[in-house]
């Protein structure tokens, strides 16, 4: 009516520190702030959240936050899996969110750092 478009915004790697905070959601944690990739359980985490904010707005434009997961790999996925190699993984993480885009005809604009890091080869933390 106004010509207004709300455009939700979610995030789908990192800056969750209050949602995995909750034992219900220890499940999901690579570490206190980023959820922990390659696991199915965080896709249909991220599924769902997608679909409900699908319903939600009338765009189908969204806004997909995967920025600042410095440590992406560096928790439990590395507990599990071994030293990452982040830009591959950031890569799989965005190609699976993506695809769950796609199923509900979302269009992402996406903001993250981590294909810099990634590409840049960053030292793993001190420690790890």
């Amino acid at each position: 009516m106004f010509g207004i478009e709300m455009i939700p915004c979610v995030q789908t790697l990192a800056h969750l520190r209050t949602v995995l905070r909750w034992p219900a959601m220890m499940e999901y944690r690579d570490d206190e702030d980023i959820l922990i990739v390659e696991e199915e359980k965080t896709y249909r985490l991220i599924d769902a959240m997608l679909k409900s904010l699908s319903e939600m707005y009338t765009s189908r434009r969204i806004h997909l936050g995967m920025d600042e997961a410095f440590y992406m790999g560096y928790g439990n996925y590395r507990k599990k899996n071994g030293v990452p190699e982040q830009g591959a993984l950031i890569k799989r993480h965005l190609d699976r969110v993506l695809e769950i885009c796609g199923k509900y005809g979302l269009e992402p604009m996406i903001w993250s750092d981590m294909f810099f890091v990634g590409a840049g080869r960053r030292r793993r933390p001190a420690g790890l």
